[in-house]
């Protein structure tokens, strides 16, 4: 279970951080940055169910 937790917390950092990074560039639509944000999330979360 706590290795669940580090894992939500990563891919919640990573999620952020692209969505940060795309307001940097100028990108200043919520919506959009919103949606960078659930879609990275939800590649993650794929990605790390295949894995397992």
């Amino acid at each position: 279970m706590p290795n669940k937790i580090i894992t939500w917390v990563i891919m919640f950092g990573f999620s952020l951080s692209l969505a940060l990074l795309a307001n940097m560039l100028g990108e200043t639509n919520i919506w959009a940055i919103l949606s960078i944000f659930t879609v990275t999330y939800f590649v993650c979360d794929i990605t790390l169910s295949v894995m397992e």
